[in-house]
């Protein structure tokens, strides 16, 4: 329901919290990899931090609203890795999306 229930302060929290986390990470080379690890996967090309941040401050509720009615949350799923299946849960049938209880 977040397409629904989104509201502009939710939004400014978020924003928030996220431009926090970019700034405070600084130089740690750790970080640094994995920012531009990110935008080779989502733009092509490294972004740089500001204009990561200049991106995400300029998001509206109607953007995420558009994004969801284009790509819908209505098929969820959750995979693990390991040398057994988890205890009561769904293992897919020979690739269809019918699960049968593990």
């Amino acid at each position: 329901r977040l397409s629904e229930d989104l509201t502009d302060d939710e939004l400014v929290r978020a924003k928030t919290g996220l431009i926090a986390k970019l700034e405070t990470q600084g130089d740690i080379t750790e970080a640094r990899c994995g920012e531009l690890a990110e935008g080779l996967f989502q733009f092509g090309h490294p972004v740089d931090r500001r204009e990561r941040i200049e991106k995400l401050k300029a998001v509206t509720v109607d953007d995420i609203r558009d994004y969801l009615k284009i790509h819908p949350r209505d098929k969820l799923s959750v995979v693990t890795l390991g040398p057994r299946v988890m205890e009561g849960s769904r293992v897919a049938d020979n690739g269809t999306n019918e699960g049968k209880q593990a």
